[in-house]
């Protein structure tokens, strides 16, 4: 019997290997098991080496170049290493003892468990993104009482019957139209039910509208009119970038519209950040998130503390304040003066928000919607600012005649009553059920708006 011993350190596998290589008779019994599903017969060589045939032949490659040294066959033996079939080293048989570890780490086997690695947190991360935004819609109706305009958006997506007559607008459009009082006046006027709505957004103007418009007029079905409110404020040249559409713009994206997310960057000034929320809506969702939860906090320490901080309450009870119930008070009146100071100073209607009438007129009309300009009332701030309104009326009367588009103005519809007003630019529930009459008078009396209700 002759036997050569080679030993070769794998630098793949953290062990090392000994290639036993045994001819002639004698060996063993024939049969006898060597490791798992190996067996030792005479007259024949093997290498008694459990290993993938492809490691096999690699590790046989080296000891023909020379890569690996022999060691004499005339030392001592030292127990070899046995393999089963997925390359794990098992106890010596010949000797008991435990695998020797030696050599780098496994790198292949490190990257695959760093890919997976990523890959779950990838999934993790996506998964609290969509999170996000299903906590998100819901919490902001509850903190915003239902005035947002996702809310507002998707309770018009979801109604079976489209209004004849929408209003758009911002908070004035919010507070001073009663949408009910107004279906109902009109309803009789035509002898017929006449359904009314609306959608708005406080602090938004022609730009965040132009997108909204868009938006109404991509279903496939369409109001007859839509009453569009032209606003000194938001017009104005002189407070042109006064408030940022990035917020109302998100809430609207839902459900995602190519053209509608094209828009919006297009009119949002502030298109970074919108793009930013789009990709990553944890940076819009969670002040959101956090203010709502905070606010559940505050009421549940309502409910078992006899006194709760101030500085934990003014937030939440500044959410929870309403205009609709309000009624009129003169420390309101001087604060809301002076921020009309501010943005007021002067009067002339703005080139880009002129462009983003224009082009929800070009929208109204393509979709075969009539449209209607509406100026909505106010007092106090008319006569302090006495000149930029003349300016405005003036302005809105050209854009008006350069579109052919009706205007129909209430600055000046309602009485100083302060049991109608909750400050000097927003109607109370109460003046809005007052100005109801003037308002269904005034669309009746348009003959564009009476020939579309006619249809």
């Amino acid at each position: 019997m002759r036997a050569k011993q080679l030993t070769v350190s794998s630098t793949k596998r953290n062990f090392h290997v000994t290639i036993v290589t045994v001819r002639g008779r004698g060996v063993g019994e024939p049969g006898k098991r060597l490791g798992r599903g190996r067996f030792l017969r005479g007259d024949f060589a093997w290498n008694v080496l459990l290993f993938r045939r492809a490691w096999v032949s690699k590790l046989a490659s080296r000891v023909e170049q020379g890569s690996t040294e022999a060691s004499s066959s005339q030392s001592s033996p030292e127990p070899h290493l046995l393999l089963d079939r997925a390359g794990i080293p098992l106890t010596s048989r010949a000797s008991g003892a435990p695998p020797t570890q030696a050599g780098p780490p496994d790198r292949p086997k490190l990257r695959r468990y760093a890919g997976l690695g990523l890959v779950a947190l990838a999934f993790m991360l996506l998964g609290g993104q969509f999170a996000a935004v299903a906590a998100y819609y819901p919490l902001n109706t509850e903190l915003s009482q239902g005035t947002d305009v996702a809310t507002q958006w998707h309770a018009y997506i979801a109604q079976n019957v489209v209004p004849e007559v929408l209003f758009v607008g911002d908070s004035q459009t919010e507070l001073d139209i009663d949408t009910s009082e107004i279906a109902n006046l009109l309803s009789k006027s035509a002898g017929r039910r006449i359904e009314v709505g609306k959608i708005s957004a406080r602090a938004e103007g022609p730009d965040f509208l132009e997108a909204l418009t868009y938006r109404v007029m991509s279903l496939p079905r369409h109001p007859r009119l839509i009453v569009f409110p032209l606003n000194p404020v938001t017009s104005n040249a002189f407070h042109e970038n006064g408030w940022d559409p990035t917020s109302d713009l998100f809430q609207l994206s839902d459900p995602i519209d190519a053209g509608y997310m094209r828009l919006a960057v297009t009119v949002d000034a502030s298109r970074g950040a919108l793009l930013r929320d789009w990709l990553v809506p944890y940076f819009r969702t969670t002040p959101t998130i956090s203010t709502a939860l905070k606010c559940r906090a505050v009421r549940w320490l309502e409910g078992h503390l006899p006194k709760v901080p101030g500085e934990l309450r003014a937030v939440c009870d500044e959410l929870a304040h309403t205009l609709a119930t309000t009624t009129f008070d003169y420390k309101t009146k001087e604060t809301v003066i002076g921020q009309y100071r501010q943005w007021l100073p002067d009067y002339r209607m703005s080139s880009r928000e002129a462009a983003h009438i224009r082009s929800s007129v070009q929208l109204i009309r393509s979709g075969g919607s009539e449209i209607l300009f509406m100026v909505y009332p106010s007092r106090d701030v008319i006569e302090d600012r006495a000149s930029a309104y003349a300016k405005f009326e003036r302005a809105a009367g050209e854009l008006s005649v350069s579109l052919n588009v009706p205007m129909i103005s209430l600055l000046h519809a309602v009485a100083m009553d302060d049991a109608l007003w909750a400050d000097p630019v927003h109607l109370n529930r109460w003046g809005a059920k007052a100005v109801a009459p003037a308002v269904m008078t005034a669309l009746m009396g348009t003959p564009l708006v009476r020939a579309a209700l006619d249809k």
